[in-house]
């Protein structure tokens, strides 16, 4: 995917100091599945609905059910229409798990920087550096 630095700039921006919210899909408030997905789509992402029998809302709901299994499924759904890659570049999705074998998501955003759904903190901009993870994943978009 061919980045508009302006236009990412803009939209990450706008992501910035959102808050958590379990099941949010808006600036109101929104939680890492909708992040991830509401970021693409407003960067003009064509995204699949979904991954077999499930479509994204479906997502939103196993989430919101079972946590950290819905966090795996949806880490599914990101690598169905992602390619692996070896090094981040600015717009690469991050699969990551913490130390826990949580799954966590962020958007890599250049400079060795990511933006990040925080549950205390909301979406905030970390140093890749400073998440506490076991494996890291990135995923781009063709």
């Amino acid at each position: 995917m061919k980045i508009d630095d302006a236009k990412f700039a803009e939209l990450v921006a706008k992501f910035l100091d959102v808050p958590y919210k379990l099941g949010g899909m808006s600036f109101k408030g929104m939680d890492c599945v909708s992040f991830i997905y509401l970021f693409n789509k407003l960067y003009g992402v064509d995204l699949p609905e979904g991954l077999g029998s499930y479509k994204f809302i479906d997502y939103q709901e196993i989430y919101k059910k079972m946590g950290a299994k819905g966090k795996e499924i949806f880490a599914d759904y990101i690598r169905s229409f992602t390619k692996e890659a070896d090094k981040p570049q600015k717009g690469d999705i991050l699969i990551m798990k913490n130390n826990s074998g949580e799954y966590m998501f962020a958007i890599f955003i250049g400079n060795n920087n990511i933006l990040f759904n925080d549950v205390k903190l909301g979406n905030i901009v970390l140093p890749l550096s400073s998440i506490e993870t076991n494996y890291t994943e990135i995923r781009r978009i063709e």
